[in-house]
């Protein structure tokens, strides 16, 4: 979806936005439709007859074999537990901007060449089952907690899988009832990737669903139950570790970030904190919505962070449409030199720690457009440290600005801190304010999305790429765009406290 470009890489960043993202659009497309909200005869999706979704499949063909071949396992680079699906569902379904754009480009956007699919009817299909396939998938297939997983391998786009864990009887019994009207033939699987067979491997079987020319793979084990758009999908979480899903109360939906998983980046930047291998960012589903309720991860280091209000000079400085804001209270050796940071890193005796208050600022754009990027310090004494730590051949401006160190990725950047610090256009103190209280309360780590100024503004990249004209959106395009910049900021934050974190959450 986007391109950090080749000055800069800010995985942990990009992932995380991607994950509110896709848990948001996950949540719209597991959601049921109201009897009225578009589509003939009332219906969500338009009605599909047996001749457009090709009849019931014909007597399945002899299973194929699948290649598993690789020189490592797949690894899980980020996924989203879906902790209470009938909660997320009713929240979606209840949402008012959510059925206002089922019938908006947005929403048919979004549904594309799906909508034969989840429109399908249990009558057309002489299924078990009547009603929509979606409403099937949602009430009987999806209603156990659920993982969606990204898996990549050998250095290739990740592929979305879904998985149930421990699937229970309705959800076996609805498998059933649609493998019986959707099977279109099986492959099957020696082994999983990257593992040498020890003796006679695993073989796995995986349906292939068709439906209005859709392809959906699944396989059903006692343990789990699996869908993916691939076969590899399938195979990669039938091969992994069955996940647990860390139940919370107040918690109905957790975005996760393996940390092994994202990077050299994201993997240093945890250590330095002394968080453990996974960071979650948690929302509840409760009166129509979904609201933060916070950072959670494993401390492994007690000493790495402080709790703190963020400094007032520093959310002056933060202009208040950047879309991504993480501020950090890191608690790092007095003198950052080369051995004392080496020792750091390592775990040993350095001394005296001393707190930075810091702030990463991003600003996301679409593919072949360059990204900006902002580092806020709190100490300008540490400038020649840090300039020897960020050297390299990306050139980054160095400024002072609201008595703050500043290392930007262009001038431009540095030129809309500068303006905000001076009240010449809007700081993050003037935004919403359920937002400022939110960042301005004592907290070890604080992570604040505007939903609504990413996806508008990546909507309109995706429009303006290099080489097309540089003409205005057509309105479907603009109407989205529009429509996205409604969604509402989402910050998540965590406060050390005795080895433990304690989560909280705010939004516009």
């Amino acid at each position: 979806m986007t391109d950090p470009g080749p000055k800069k890489r800010w995985p942990l960043f990009a992932t995380l936005v991607a994950l509110v993202i896709l848990a948001l659009l996950g949540a719209f497309l597991l959601g049921r439709r109201r009897p009225n909200m578009g589509g003939p005869n009332g219906s969500g999706f338009p009605v599909v007859s047996t001749t457009s979704v090709g009849g019931i499949p014909s007597t399945p063909t002899e299973p194929t074999a699948l290649d598993v071949e690789a020189a490592a396992p797949p690894m899980l680079s980020a996924f989203v537990d879906v902790l209470h699906p009938p909660a997320v569902r009713d929240a979606v379904r209840h949402n008012a901007w959510f059925q206002a754009q089922l019938a908006q480009p947005l929403g048919q956007g979004f549904i594309g060449p799906w909508a034969g699919f989840l429109g399908s009817r249990g009558e057309d299909l002489k299924a078990t089952f009547k009603g929509e396939v979606a409403t099937f998938l949602a009430d009987e297939l999806l209603q156990d907690p659920l993982r969606i997983g990204w898996y990549s391998l050998d250095g290739r786009p990740a592929i979305p899988v879904v998985i149930v864990p421990h699937p229970g009887a309705k959800a076996k019994a609805a498998f059933e009832a649609l493998d019986r009207v959707a099977n279109h033939g099986t492959q099957t699987a020696q082994g999983c990737p990257g593992v040498k067979p020890a003796g006679t491997a695993k073989a796995w079987r995986l349906n292939r669903w068709l439906l209005a020319e859709q392809n959906v793979f699944a396989a059903l084990y006692e343990d789990r139950l699996v869908l993916s758009r691939q076969p590899r999908g399938v195979l990669f979480a039938l091969c992994d570790a069955l996940p647990t899903l860390a139940i919370r109360e107040g918690t109905d939906l957790e975005l996760g970030l393996p940390t092994a998983g994202a990077g050299r980046e994201v993997q240093t930047l945890a250590a330095v904190l002394g968080l453990g291998d996974t960071v979650r960012l948690g929302l509840s589903a409760a009166k129509a919505s979904l609201t933060p309720t916070g950072i959670f991860a494993e401390v492994k280091r007690e000493d790495r962070l402080a709790s703190a209000a963020f400094s007032d000079k520093a959310l002056h400085a933060i202009p208040e449409d950047v879309p991504v804001v993480l501020t950090l209270q890191a608690k790092l050796p007095s003198a950052l030199t080369s051995d004392a940071l080496k020792m750091f890193w390592l775990g040993k005796s350095v001394g005296e720690l001393k707190t930075r208050q810091v702030a990463v600022l991003w600003e996301p754009r679409g593919i072949g457009k360059t990204s900006d990027v902002a580092v806020l310090w709190s100490d300008p004494a540490d400038q020649a440290q840090l300039q020897q730590i960020f050297s390299g051949s990306n050139k980054l401006t160095v400024r002072t600005v609201c008595e703050q160190l500043v290392l930007a990725s262009s001038e431009a950047m540095v030129a809309r801190l500068e303006r905000a610090c001076a009240s010449g256009s809007p700081s993050l103190l003037q935004s919403s304010p359920a937002v400022v209280a939110g960042m301005k309360q004592p907290t070890s780590m604080a992570l604040g999305i505007h939903l609504g100024h990413v996806l508008a503004r990546l909507t309109r990249d995706g429009w303006e790429r290099p080489g097309k004209d540089l003409t205005p959106p057509p309105p479907d395009v603009e109407a989205a765009a529009q429509a996205l910049e409604e969604l509402p900021f989402m910050g998540f934050r965590a406060t050390e406290d005795k080895a433990k974190l304690v989560p909280g959450g705010f939004k516009s």
